[in-house]
């Protein structure tokens, strides 16, 4: 009976095990894509504007960074989006179809095609969004964390013992 549980220890100590992180993907006017991760890490400007710092997007094949602000309002939402290109910085803003639901600290982006009004150059905007389950990250079992931190502990010991018995017998030679 006792070797039981050291075997199913071992069994599942080294199992890899994955966890599925959920991001939302945006595609703006089919040349800006980025995907942001679920739940928003982001800073209520004010009571309808959520903003989030400094992520990665792609420009037309071109990797930059981006601020995005979603806001809301009586009359729908939308979003600015400020980046930086080589040739300087840029700024996308657009307004209509509300984006989020809920409040700026705990918002609920909502996916599917919206046709916004584009603020800089008129026209339209179209930003489709969706959520993305297929991401996974690899996690170390937590056996596999607490065995290296005791075999730590136990050679930390052990080199300590050995450093004694070496300085007692450097003083005391026979």
């Amino acid at each position: 009976m006792r070797p039981i549980f050291p075997l199913s220890f071992l069994l599942f100590a080294f199992v890899p095990i994955t966890a599925n992180a959920d991001t939302i993907k945006f595609i703006l006017n089919e040349t800006i894509t980025f995907s942001l991760p679920l739940p928003l890490s982001g800073e209520a400007v004010n009571p309808d504007d959520l903003r989030i710092f400094e992520f990665p997007i792609d420009f037309n094949g071109h990797d930059t960074t981006a601020q995005l602000d979603l806001f809301s309002s009586a009359v729908g939402g939308g979003f600015n989006l400020t980046y930086s290109l080589p040739g300087g910085p840029g700024h996308l803003s657009a307004h209509g179809d509300q984006l989020f639901a809920g409040t700026t600290l705990d918002p609920t982006i909502l996916t599917g095609t919206f046709e916004l009004i584009d603020n800089v150059k008129g026209g339209t905007d179209t930003v489709t969004i969706s959520r993305d389950t297929a991401v996974s990250t690899p996690e170390p079992p937590t056996a596999i964390l607490f065995a290296t931190g005791i075999l730590g502990l136990l050679l930390l010991i052990q080199w300590k013992k050995a450093r004694h018995f070496l300085v007692r017998d450097h003083r005391n030679p026979s």
